[in-house]
C-alpha cells in the first residue's frame, strides 16, 4: 500500500477541511474512492486519471446528485478524474464536488451551493481561470454544450428510442495543461515556456 497521488491526496483534504457539510454522493467519499478499475488511492495499481462511477439507476438513487445534468457531469469524471472540470451550463461554467474546493481556493471563486460544493464565473473569464489552475500546477478538461435548447427540444420531440440525455448534450473540447497551452491568451507572453 503506498500514499495517495497528489490531486486525490489534496481531494481527501478539502472534504477533511469543509467538505464534510456538504452532501456528497457516496462514491465519491474518500474511504470510497476507486478508479475505473475498483482500485483504491494507495493502491500501486491506482489510476488517478479515472473514477468509479456506478451505473445510471445508482446515480439517480442519491438524491441531488443524479439529475440529467450532474449524469453528464459523472460520466465525464469517470474518464478526467484528474483534471478540473469547466462544465458548461448557459453562459457560464460550473464546477462541483472536489473541483469546486480547488478552484474556489486558487482562483477564488465564491460558493454557490449549499447542498453540493459548488463554484461557477461568466464564460469570458474561461481562459483568465484555465491559466490560473494550470499554473499552479492543475489540468483543466473544458466541457461544452455541444447543441442549443432549441436542438435538444426538437431531439426530444422527435420521438425516437433513444433521444439521448433528457438535457443539452454537453462533451469535453480543450483540455489544458502546463504542457498543452497552444492558446495566445493562455500563453503568458514573452514569459511563456515551450
Amino acid at each position: 500500500q503506498g500514499s495517495a497521488p497528489p490531486f486525490v491526496a489534496e481531494c481527501m483534504h478539502h472534504f477533511a477541511t469543509g467538505g464534510s457539510q456538504y452532501a456528497w454522493p457516496l462514491w465519491l467519499l474518500p474511504e470510497n474512492l476507486r478508479d475505473a478499475d475498483g482500485c483504491a488511492p494507495t493502491d500501486p495499481a491506482y489510476n488517478p486519471c479515472t473514477l468509479q462511477v456506478p451505473d445510471e439507476k445508482a446515480q439517480k438513487a442519491e438524491k441531488h446528485h443524479g439529475t440529467p445534468m450532474l449524469l453528464q457531469y459523472w460520466k465525464l469524471k469517470s474518464a478526467h478524474f484528474d483534471k478540473i472540470a469547466f462544465f458548461k451550463v448557459g453562459k457560464f461554467y460550473e464546477l462541483f464536488y472536489y473541483d469546486a474546493f480547488i478552484a474556489q481556493r486558487v482562483c477564488d471563486l465564491k460558493w454557490m451551493g449549499e447542498r453540493k460544493p459548488h463554484v461557477g464565473f461568466p464564460e469570458m473569464a474561461k481562459h483568465d481561470y484555465a491559466k490560473k489552475l494550470v499554473d499552479a500546477g492543475y489540468k483543466v478538461v473544458v466541457v461544452e454544450q455541444v447543441e442549443r435548447v432549441a436542438e435538444q427540444q426538437e431531439r426530444k420531440a422527435g420521438g425516437a428510442k433513444d433521444q439521448g440525455p433528457s438535457c443539452v448534450e454537453r462533451a469535453p473540447c480543450e483540455v489544458f495543461t502546463n504542457g498543452t497551452l497552444v492558446d495566445p491568451e493562455l500563453m503568458g507572453g514573452a514569459g511563456a515556456m515551450f
